[in-house]
């Protein structure tokens, strides 16, 4: 229908303006009552809206950042607990330290038991070697099993030639041979078993031509008697002579010195008498390596969703615009971390100051918790009041955005109360109108 299809007079149509104005206004106010808003869309005010939208993305970022510095707070407590229980551990394996200084004393045997357990081992060791020059051409025995020939020509090779021929034989140097120029002569060693085999002598250049020849071999043999914890051992240019040393050491000598120290008189053959701790001391060092083993797994065990403080691990915190790096250290009880030391109870019982090694290292293990609970204690703070400003700034951010955003409830109310009244007036003027153009409409009838 056209607009001027019906034709209305000035005052109809001045209220039917009034009244479309009036009705706009009440559904504009209908909706900021039912939403609590008086801007929902870019529509309704662009500046307003997308400075709210500004405002609340960036509250909801901080918002994210929150929970994760919560998740950070429960891994530091959780390190923290760790610390408390190492801590706890720690005065108890001291305690255990202190107990072992007043346990009872071990033994150190000075007579051999008529029926104790004897082991005899034997072995020998031959070596043949150059005492003082060589030919070329010539070939050399290394231990009954290895050779060697000399082949650097003339022969006037100089000492770097002669360890090359050595080199030549990969079985001797893989079986453990070297060869060495040492003070102007060529060294044969074997590092396996850390002896000398023999040294070919010359001058420092040029060694010499000529073929003396030295035989070398050297027995050896060892006694243990297990019931007695102790053992005896001998050498000697042949079997018999290692043998009847060793025979006689153990037949006719006795003396015993304060160190529980069997020497022969030719100085030939020594026996150590070993030190057997007491009961009580074994018992005491056993607790206490367990109590160790357990402190290594409490350790282990003291991390949160996959963060250990207590094994190095280091936690990065993310603030708005920053982070805190929290790293951790090493709880172990290895020299890397609290440096806390298996104990044995011979160690403890013959050597008491052993003990107080190990109660100084105790000691200097909790030094270290407090320092590194120090630490913790001081990260915890800091993300802690991160924690409270980040609500008072998700806070502030929400008001600012409401501000921009929200209506009042009371002044909408207010409004709503006036429009509905300005309508009924209107419908009333636009009724009235409408009667003042039937009463025209008598004048016809």
């Amino acid at each position: 229908m056209a607009i001027n299809d019906i034709s209305l007079t000035t005052g109809m149509r001045s209220n039917l303006q009034s009244l479309q104005n009036t009705v706009t206004l009440l559904d504009r106010t209908q909706n900021r009552l039912s939403t609590g808003k008086k801007v929902n869309t870019a529509m309704d005010n662009p500046v307003s809206y997308f400075a709210a939208q500004a405002l609340n993305s960036r509250a909801a970022i901080i918002d994210g950042l929150k929970d994760a510095m919560g998740q950070a707070v429960q891994t530091i407590t959780a390190a923290d607990k760790g610390i408390t229980a190492l801590s706890t551990m720690i005065e108890q394996a001291k305690g255990l330290a202190q107990s072992a200084q007043s346990a009872a004393a071990g033994t150190t045997p000075t007579t051999i038991e008529k029926n104790a357990t004897i082991e005899v081992q034997y072995s020998s060791v031959s070596a043949t070697f150059v005492a003082s020059g060589i030919t070329y051409g010539q070939t050399f025995i290394v231990d009954g099993t290895y050779t060697f020939t000399v082949t650097s020509g003339g022969w006037d090779g100089t000492t770097s030639d002669l360890v090359a021929d050595i080199g030549a034989n990969t079985t001797m140097i893989a079986a453990g041979y070297t060869a060495s120029v040492v003070g102007g002569s060529v060294r044969i060693s074997n590092t396996g078993a850390d002896v000398v085999v023999g040294d070919i002598t010359g001058s420092a250049a040029t060694l010499g031509k000529t073929e003396a020849v030295a035989h070398m071999e050297t027995f050896s043999v060892s006694l243990t008697i297990s019931d007695a914890a102790v053992s005896f051992s001998a050498t000697g240019a042949t079997a018999a002579d290692a043998a009847a040393a060793l025979a006689t050491a153990i037949e006719g000598n006795t003396a015993i010195d304060d160190a529980g120290t069997l020497v022969s008189a030719a100085g030939a053959v020594t026996a150590a008498f070993a030190y057997i701790p007491s009961a009580e001391m074994t018992s005491i060092v056993g607790q206490y390596n367990t109590l160790r083993t357990q402190m290594d797994e409490l350790a282990e065990d003291s991390g949160y969703k996959g963060k250990n403080l207590l094994s190095s691990d280091t936690m990065t915190v993310k603030f708005e615009g920053t982070t805190l790096d929290v790293v951790g250290f090493d709880a172990s009880t290895g020299v890397a971390g609290l440096n806390i030391a298996a104990a044995t109870a011979t160690a403890w019982g013959a050597t008491p100051a052993n003990i107080d090694a190990a109660i100084t290292a105790l000691d200097a293990a909790t030094t270290t918790l407090r320092s590194e609970a120090s630490k913790l204690s001081g990260n915890l703070s800091i993300i802690t009041v991160r924690q409270s400003f980040s609500t008072n700034m998700i806070n502030t951010l929400n008001s600012g955005s409401d501000m921009l955003t929200l209506a009042d409830s009371n002044e909408e109310g207010a409004n709503m109360l006036m429009l509905q009244t300005r309508q009924s007036l209107s419908t009333t003027a636009l009724s009235l109108s409408a009667q003042a153009a039937q009463s025209v409409l008598k004048l016809f009838g």
